[in-house]
């Protein structure tokens, strides 16, 4: 009905509610093994503006095959994307859990166990609770590291100041 949210219930008492969903390729009644980048499974978003609803989705979390899948091996990994602020595109990726166990955040080819890719600004950022108190990292072309905190303190290691550089200059 007008202004209620719609929702789809499942109830379980005493075990865990499960939604699965199964995929192959080929037919049913030939069914034949994923292939490395099929889609699995995906849980889209369309939404309404000003004249109709969007034609594509906006936003997703997909699951997909990391590899050409045997019975021993079935890599898997699951993307979430976006669309653009200020733009009507589909939702593009943003980031991925890959079969590896590494999260790419802007990248679709992470490295290590967190790899954040970002060539305009500070790729992490670490905030205090009052979200007021904050430090940046970034690393430039040339493998640059610079650190940059809101304050003017600089420590390195537990409970004690071996570097504190309060002054400025170089």
């Amino acid at each position: 009905a007008d202004g209620e949210s719609p929702r789809i219930w499942s109830d379980s008492y005493g075990d865990i509610v499960t939604m699965s969903s199964r995929r192959a390729n080929g037919t049913q009644a030939i069914p034949t093994a994923l292939l490395s980048g099929n889609q699995i499974f995906n849980v889209s978003v369309f939404g309404y503006g000003a004249t109709g609803y969007t034609a594509s989705q906006r936003g997703f979390i997909g699951f997909f095959a990391e590899e050409n899948w045997t019975d021993a091996a079935q890599g898997s990994r699951i993307v979430f994307a976006t669309a653009t602020i200020g733009s009507a595109s589909a939702g593009v990726e943003r980031m991925r859990s890959d079969g590896a166990g590494f999260i790419g955040i802007n990248t679709t080819t992470a490295d290590r166990r967190v790899d954040i890719l970002d060539g305009s600004g500070p790729q992490l950022r670490l905030t205090f609770a009052d979200a007021a108190s904050y430090t940046d990292f970034q690393t430039d072309l040339n493998g640059y590291l610079t650190i940059t905190p809101i304050g003017a303190r600089y420590y390195l290691g537990a409970n004690s100041s071996i570097l504190d550089m309060t002054g400025t200059g170089t």
